[in-house]
């Protein structure tokens, strides 16, 4: 006996997969011709692993990984069957298992799989987490890891509900002492351990976290903290800590405890602030947080609209805006290049500035400024959906704001900087491609784009579809970088008339931008002509952010041109949960 759970706690600690994703991303390093990594990611690594679809759910009920995820997944559910397998050496006649072999292997396999989803523990809330130091060490994106946390959770429910159907079976129809056993603590503890994490697997669902995110994410936390103790009792009843198996408990909770904290320092690092809601028609909203340094995106807790004050939402930053007052007015403000200010060459942000022109009755009026005191901060196009937004839509546009928590991140990679910074020596052009809201995150990314450059290395274009209730959005957007560039106190021609025909050109300094409202672009025509454009000069990035069903249609373009050797390079901007 002694010496089966010795060979369990050896495989169990062999578990090298957390280093596994740095490994892998220390691979972009080896000097290999840059067309050929962009045809290697558009046959193994981009697509899907079948069909068109990967950020869209299938059913309705998950997600389809591209095909690297689909090979680490692999790789983890080998390597996990390959440790329940292997290493057994039975012993017969033994006076441990009196009932003959079969119980015997029924014991090391129960065993093994227990120890197995104890080892998981740690792994898989780690990759959950919003400070998952992987994240810094690796290229790979948060909704990666979201999604590989999903398939080590399952491994994890799988292998606990295979050890207690195991010894249930065991002490039910080999030794028959069911009724002596389950009076012992560390048998209803494993039981509540066991139980709490089953059910987390309906409760995680990708229809409940659309629908009732608030239900799944109390749930979620309340069940895992339930399972965790489950699991503390569960061993320290049964072997008094004589092996270590409840080290893997200790590092979970660590783990745990660790990004709990780093939350708390980053919401007091921001204090309590106050936010001002203006609406933009019925479907958006605009959150200004004056005070609020947030280049890149924010859980935020809203206290007085709820009474689940533990519950955080996630929007992204448009970036540094200022605000005029506190009324729910607005102030013309525009876009200063990251070349303006040293500071803001090295922090990469956008940066805007007021041009002494307030309003707070929709027109502007000269020299209200200065009465008027000027808050910089973040902020926030938020599209209204049911539970808190809908709440902050209908509480929040108050003069006097409302207060609220924010934990700020940017998950920027010191292995991926040329990826989340945009164009690359290799790939000097340009191309966003933005849906709605999707807005929010790409413009800091445009204008930090330039770099230290007065004037951009390559190409830089914007594609900007909206829905037919996104015109207060579109009017929102651009007076706030200032988008209506006005000349000699006039606004400028630009080509097309949105009001009318829902099209526009516009020039948004040295960008290109291209506005659709109620009406689809055609991403095809539109990757394929901006290829053309820029043959001969230089590799393509394209940036996308929007909704589902756009983000795989353009990671579909993207990936067939990579097939024939285009240099192309795909960064999908989302923000998972």
């Amino acid at each position: 006996m002694a010496t089966q759970l010795s060979n369990i706690r050896k495989l169990t600690t062999k578990n090298y997969r957390t280093g596994i994703p740095i490994l892998l991303s220390l691979l972009r390093f080896i000097p290999i011709p840059a067309t050929l990594v962009d045809q290697f990611h558009g046959y193994i690594i981009e697509p899907p692993l079948f069909g068109g679809r990967h950020a869209s759910p299938i059913l309705g009920l998950g997600l389809v990984p591209t095909r690297g995820q689909s090979l680490f997944i692999l790789y983890l559910i080998v390597i996990n069957v390959i440790f329940v397998a292997i290493g057994y050496q039975p012993r017969q006649p033994n006076s441990w298992w009196e009932h003959g072999l079969w119980e015997e292997i029924l014991n090391y396999v129960a065993n093994r799989t227990g120890m197995l989803s104890f080892a998981n523990l740690p792994l898989l809330i780690l990759y959950a987490g919003r400070n998952n130091v992987l994240l810094w060490l690796t290229s790979w994106s948060y909704s990666t890891f979201l999604l590989i946390h999903r398939w080590v959770a399952f491994l994890c429910v799988l292998q606990a509900a295979i050890h207690s159907a195991l010894w249930l079976h065991i002490h039910v129809g080999i030794s028959q002492d069911h009724s002596e056993v389950a009076a012992i603590p560390y048998w209803y503890w494993g039981i509540i351990a066991t139980l709490a994490l089953v059910l987390i697997v309906p409760f995680s669902l990708l229809p409940v976290r659309q629908k009732m995110y608030e239900f799944f994410h109390a749930a979620h936390i309340v069940l895992a903290i339930l399972s965790i103790v489950g699991c503390w009792y569960h061993i320290i009843y049964r072997y008094k800590r004589q092996w270590g198996y409840e080290n893997w408990v200790i590092m979970a909770s660590v783990i745990w405890a660790c990004d709990w904290v780093l939350r708390a320092v980053r919401i007091a690092g921001n204090g309590v602030r106050r936010g001002y809601v203006t609406k933009l028609g019925d479907e958006y909203i605009r959150l200004d947080v004056p005070g609020l340094n947030c280049p890149g995106h924010a859980y935020m807790y809203f206290p007085t609209l709820t009474w689940r004050v533990w519950e955080s939402h996630p929007f992204s930053a448009i970036g540094v805006s200022q605000r005029s007052g506190l009324e729910t007015g607005s102030s013309h403000v525009q876009v200063l290049e990251p070349t303006v200010l040293d500071s803001e060459k090295a922090a990469g942000l956008t940066s805007v500035i007021t041009t002494g022109e307030t309003s707070s009755s929709g027109s502007h009026q000269k020299g209200d400024s200065a009465t008027h005191a000027t808050k910089i901060g973040a902020s926030f196009f938020i599209r209204v959906e049911n539970g808190t937004t809908s709440l902050l839509a209908a509480h929040g546009s108050k003069p006097e704001g409302i207060p609220l928590l924010a934990e700020c991140y940017t998950h920027l990679s010191v292995l991926r900087h040329d990826l989340h910074s945009g164009p690359t020596p290799s790939h000097p052009n340009l191309v966003v491609i933005a849906g709605g809201v999707g807005i929010t995150a790409v413009l800091p990314k445009l204008a930090a784009s330039r770099a230290l450059f007065k004037k951009p290395v390559g190409r830089r274009t914007l594609y900007w579809g909206l829905r037919d209730e996104g015109l207060g959005l579109l009017k929102a957007v651009e007076d706030m970088i200032g988008g209506r560039e006005e000349h000699k106190g006039k606004p400028q021609e630009v080509k097309g008339d949105w009001e009318n025909n829902n099209q526009t050109e516009r020039k948004w300094g040295d960008v290109d931008v291209h506005i659709r409202v109620g009406e689809r672009f055609d991403f095809r025509t539109v990757i394929e002509t901006e290829l053309a454009t820029t043959h001969g000069q230089g590799g393509t990035v394209i940036l996308v952010c929007g909704p589902r069903g756009m983000a795989d249609e353009v990671r579909m373009v993207v990936t067939a041109h990579k097939r024939k050797g285009a240099a192309v390079r795909l960064v999908k901007d989302s923000f998972s949960w």
